[in-house]
């Protein structure tokens, strides 16, 4: 009976949606522009870091790809182009392409911008709003609280498109995340990780003359403005529909090749007649449009246009029912809110700096109308000074204080201005101490691991390497600070795609040139991205420069990709400029794949050629990308490395891996080597040696990272290394257990860090009971084929045939998915007994959690758990601990010194992919489907462990699945993460009733950190476990705060609303909780629809929403 009701009041609601879905569509095709593409934008799908892109074919099929399924909400789309470059009008296109489609129950356009700073409740009552408002006639037949209902219910399935004209993609607009969103922005962004970024593509040549054929009326007529267009200089800007057609409408009327301002002004003045009464009416136009460019808004009121004279203002604009008057052209108002500024410079130039992005374009007009004059141009050079410090987020009180110092010490100090930036360097690093104290207090009170290929590692021994060596250490803790001041003041130039439109404009002005260099002498780093650049830029950059007179220590940033064609001309151009650069420091650095720069080898190889023969070098002080100099012997002791102190290359053959790993300087600092050798150089020669550069010299600062690829025949590469003392560190990837597999590393007894990743082994054969695997499995190349021993031999082999260095002191592993439970004890009874690691780390295996605690409770540790258990005061066999004495937990004071001086100790840490059943949701279970069997792992185990763990004497112990986490960590808490669903409100007042339950109470007693997920607890029922956890704690030991984390099915798209949240008693009861050190109840769905969080200061968040503070 109940589902039939909630079958009815589903399809009762469909019904509803639909009735919505008609009536804005109705709405929709009376009131929303369908624009008729001249040509079918090209669209550009960007990587996440904008370096690459692929082009998209459909954008509707990739928005019905991309769009929400279930619980799983997708990222926001960015769709972003220059100004005029159609963005409004693809909106408008995809509302008329979906307002009747199955794909998306709803299509929602959004046009203000007034709820970016809104709370989360206000936001989503803002977009409901907007469809209730066009769909007057549903809301009448069915009342506003049962539309709203329909709309959050549903609200996944819709496609929102916000004509924002967005200006900063770096952090993800809040509150977004029901359905599938498209916000337009103005621009490209440098990198964006929260969008899927869309670029609507400039026109090309070819693109700019097909569309100058669809709007002109002959052939005669196309003739004439395709040659005025192939004798243009400003080609550049006219790549957009808007800018075809007004160059169509006007070109053929200017004489020779005018200013790019000109092509607007002549098709404004063959519109209207500009009088002298005109002339005033097109200010005020002027002044209007200025306005609504700083408010970023489109639409223009009739009421805001009345005061105008209509002949002055309708050729110009569109009208629009439901919004209004809007131009056609965004260029022509961006021209109008120039003369504006030009006739008011002293009101308008105030206001223009608070939205200094939307006036980009509006600068570069005014900048040439106010070039026509020189008494101009000197007259309202301030105003032009200031805009470009706002854009350029230049801090004028910071270059104050600079430019005086230097006119104190005088004009040549260039020791003074360095000095005066390693003062800068100190004073950042105290505020960022500071920061980063503020930042311990905060800390968790777990350290987290980061299964990050060993980084942890490789962490642990700068640090300890810093330690030993101090004058090293404290030079690179400045090196850190100055990179996070670089971040924080926004000391780095990238803007020069903007500086060569105005510099194009005025090559031969020295005035603006002058301003430019200024501009550019007051940024500590110039940040060159060759895939903005063109050799045209380059060439206008270098005019500015020529200007540059330095007030302080400068650092060029260079990036490219494997291309490198642009980069050695940019190399070239800043070499030409000696004076300027000499005391440079250069970071160069050239972003590629595993892959892609094959195709550029020749390029790549050219470009250590180029710098080893520069004759008026570049300090080069940080080297990162492929290096291929092998042909150039001399490259890393040419003039321009002298200096390097960060190599951080991948090598591709014998030659330049030598080369690399023999180079020793006393300035280097960190070098780190991926050595992935081309199939025909992994045939080593006899007798070849590699020799290794000595950085365990007390002279040596430097600390060695080497990653090196495998191949069949790596024991022969790992022997021919000299000294073997030397290696202190290695990683290996992609290893492969095959017929001849032997990893010798005994002669290696410097070596501390060991780090071995072996292949994914997904698309591997199955376990077979024995025997030679039939199928040929390739390992990079087609060209060498292995074959593959059968995955239930790998650990076998592994074992005997893996020998270690004698001080090895930390172990990883990774990708052991071979190693389930009858094949990992082999590797924990070899390595953790014979080896006297500090840390060994097994990462992706498939070990249950009943195996582990038995390994654990093996004859390798009996000893260690017999003089805990006497230590902690346990009664009870070691098979199951029945009684715990909880031990007081370390000061925080203690606690924080102990994770800034680690202790030395065993570390032991595992994860496994093993999960509970999904079926029922319980840990033990006798549920069997598809042939795999989820019951083995029982709670007993889990209980047992969490107890057994808890009494260890080991520095971590860490036992970590996809849904449960054991572990204790270095200053003795326990965090305990697992499901539990029978927890529900009726089993919370009764705990003793469910086995389960009353297991997991134990365990959670002595936890710091609790995670119980997969229950349907309510508010009510979340106190009940909070106060059971309390007194499970005050029997074991005192009761001190702890964590706890809830996910619930409970509230599931509930409508519950903030208001009712703040004033429950439920609120009530967790502010005053002693107990708790935070608190978070979350809805266990992808999206968490239901959020609440008490934070370690007391503050109450709901759904992102900030409810009390303290």
């Amino acid at each position: 009976m109940r589902c039939e009701l909630r079958l009815a009041v589903y399809q009762y609601k469909q019904w509803e949606l639909r009735e919505l879905q008609q009536e804005a569509s109705q709405w929709y095709s009376e009131n929303i522009p369908l624009n008729e593409y001249l040509m079918r934008p090209v669209f550009k799908h960007l990587r996440n870091d904008c370096q690459s892109y692929e082009i998209l074919e459909n954008l509707e099929e990739f928005l019905m790809d991309n769009r929400a399924s279930g619980n799983q909400e997708p990222q926001p789309i960015l769709l972003c182009g220059a100004p005029g470059a159609g963005k409004s009008a693809i909106q408008h296109s995809l509302v008329h392409t979906f307002r009747n489609s199955t794909e998306f129950q709803l299509v929602v356009p959004k046009e203000n911008n007034n709820s970016i700073n809104k709370s989360r409740d206000e936001f989503w009552s803002d977009v409901y709003n907007s469809i209730i408002n066009i769909t007057p006639l549903t809301l009448q037949r069915h009342g506003q609280q049962v539309v709203l209902d329909v709309l959050r219910d549903f609200s996944s399935r819709f496609l929102f498109l916000w004509d924002l004209n967005l200006q900063d993609a770096r952090n993800r607009l809040p509150h977004m995340d029901r359905g599938t969103w498209v916000v337009s922005y103005q621009g490209v962004p440098e990198i964006s990780t929260s969008y899927h970024v869309i670029k609507v593509a400039s026109l090309s040549e070819t693109q700019v003359c097909q569309v100058l054929w669809s709007i002109t009326d002959s052939e005669e007529h196309y003739n004439q403005v395709r040659n005025c267009y192939r004798h243009c200089d400003y080609k550049g800007i006219i790549n957009t529909p808007d800018m075809v057609r007004i160059f169509d409408n006007v070109c053929l009327g200017m004489a020779g090749c005018a200013p790019f301002y000109k092509l607007i002004q002549t098709y404004i003045n063959n519109k209207i007649d500009l009088t002298e009464e005109n002339e005033v009416e097109v200010i005020k136009l002027g002044q209007k449009a200025f306005h609504m460019i700083q408010g970023n808004r489109k639409y223009y009121s009739a009421e805001c246009l009345d005061d105008i004279q209509e002949n002055i203002y309708r050729p110009f604009f569109q009208h629009s029912l439901s919004r209004g008057y809007y131009f056609k052209y965004q260029v022509v108002e961006d021209y109008l809110a120039a003369l504006y500024i030009v006739s008011k410079p002293r009101t308008a130039c105030k206001l223009w700096l608070k939205q200094a992005t939307l006036f980009k374009r509006v600068f570069q007009i005014v900048c040439a109308l106010w070039c026509k004059e020189d008494e101009s141009l000197h007259k309202n050079i301030e105003y032009l000074k200031e805009y470009l410090e706002k854009f350029f987020d230049i801090c004028k009180g910071k270059t104050m204080k600079i430019r005086n110092r230097q006119a104190v010490h005088g004009d040549n100090s260039m020791g003074d201005s360095a000095g005066a930036g390693n003062r800068d360097d100190e004073a950042m690093k105290v505020v960022c101490d500071n920061r980063k104290t503020k930042k311990q207090r905060n800390e968790l009170a777990m350290e987290v691991d980061n299964n990050n290929d060993g980084k942890q590692n490789q962490r642990k021994n700068k640090q300890e390497t810093k330690d030993e060596k101090n004058s090293s250490g404290e030079k690179k803790n400045d090196k850190v600070v100055e990179d996070k001041r670089e971040d924080d003041t926004g000391q780095s130039f990238l803007r020069w795609v903007f500086l060569f439109k105005i510099v194009k404009e005025h090559q031969n002005n020295p005035v603006i040139l002058e301003l430019l260099a200024e501009m550019l002498a007051c940024k500590n780093i110039w940040h060159f991205k060759c895939k903005l650049l063109s050799e045209e830029i380059i060439d206008n950059i270098s005019l500015v420069i020529n200007y540059v007179q330095l007030t302080r220590a400068l650092t060029i940033k260079l990036e490219a990709g494997p291309n490198v064609t642009l980069l050695i001309k940019l190399w070239n151009m800043l070499c030409s400029h000696h004076r300027v650069c000499l005391e440079a420091d250069v970071h160069l650095v050239v972003h590629h794949t595993e892959r892609n720069w094959i195709m550029h080898e020749k390029e790549l190889a050219r470009l250590p050629s180029m710098i080893a023969q520069t004759e008026t070098p570049l300090h080069i002080t940080k080297f990162v990308g492929p290096l291929l100099c092998s042909d150039t012997p001399q490259f890393l002791r040419c003039l321009c490395m002298r200096k390097l102190e960060v190599l951080d290359v991948s090598v591709y053959n014998l030659q330049s891996m030598q080369q690399v790993l023999a180079h020793q300087h006393e300035s280097l600092e960190i070098v780190s080597v991926s050595v992935n050798l081309k199939v025909e150089e992994q045939i080593i020669p006899k007798g070849m040696q590699v020799q290794l550069s000595n950085f365990q010299s007390e002279e040596s600062k430097a600390i060695r990272d080497l990653k090196i690829t495998y191949f069949k025949d790596f024991q022969r590469l790992l022997d021919t290394f000299e000294p073997p003392d030397f290696l202190q560190s290695l990683k290996i990837y992609k290893v492969f257990i095959h017929k001849n597999f032997k990893l010798d590393f005994s002669r290696f007894t410097g070596m501390k860090s060991l780090f071995i990743r072996f292949v994914q082994t997904e698309r591997l054969p199955p376990l077979s009971a024995g025997g030679q695997c039939q199928d040929k499995m390739e390992i990079d190349n087609k060209d060498h084929l292995s074959l593959m021993l059968p995955l239930d031999c790998w650990a076998f082999q592994l074992v005997t045939n893996l020998y270690l260095p004698v001080n090895l002191e930390r172990f990883l592993m990774r990708n052991l998915t071979f190693c389930d439970d009858s094949r990992a004890p082999l590797l924990l009874n070899k390595y953790w007994t014979t080896v006297p690691f500090q840390r060994l780390v097994l990462l992706d295996t498939n070990l249950s959690l009943s195996k582990f605690r038995s390994s654990l409770n093996s004859k390798m540790v009996e000893e260690e758990v017999t003089k805990s258990m006497k230590k902690c005061r346990i009664d009870g066999s070691p098979g199951f601990i029945q009684d715990v004495v909880k031990h007081d937990r370390l000061k925080e004071q203690e606690r924080i010194e102990k994770r800034r001086h680690k202790p030395k100790g065993k570390e032991l840490i595992i994860t496994t992919a093993a999960q509970f059943c999904r079926k029922c949701l319980y840990l033990s279970c006798s549920c069997s489907f598809s042939g795999i069997n989820y019951g083995s792992d029982t709670y007993e185990d889990l209980v047992s462990l969490v107890k057994e763990m808890y009494t260890f004497e080991m520095l971590n112990v860490s036992y970590n699945s996809q849904d449960i986490v054991v572990r204790k960590d270095m200053c003795g808490d326990m965090q305990v993460q697992c499901p539990i669903p029978s927890l529900n409100d009726k089993n919370v007042e009764c705990p003793e009733s469910v086995a389960e339950l009353s297991q997991m109470l134990e365990a959670m007693a002595l936890a710091q950190i609790i995670c119980v997920s997969h229950t349907t607890l309510s508010h009510n029922g979340a106190t009940c476990l909070i106060d059971l956890i309390r007194e499970k704690k005050r029997r074991v030991g005192t009761v001190e705060p702890f964590r706890l984390t809830i996910f619930s099915s409970f509230y599931h798209e509930s409508s519950i609303s903030s208001a009712e949240v703040q004033y429950s008693l439920f609120m009530k009861k967790i502010l005053e909780y002693d107990c708790l050190q935070q608190f978070n109840f979350k809805c266990d769905c992808e999206r968490k629809c239901h959020s609440f969080k008490r934070s370690i200061k007391k503050m109450i968040f709901f759904n992102d929403t900030l409810l009390q503070r303290e």
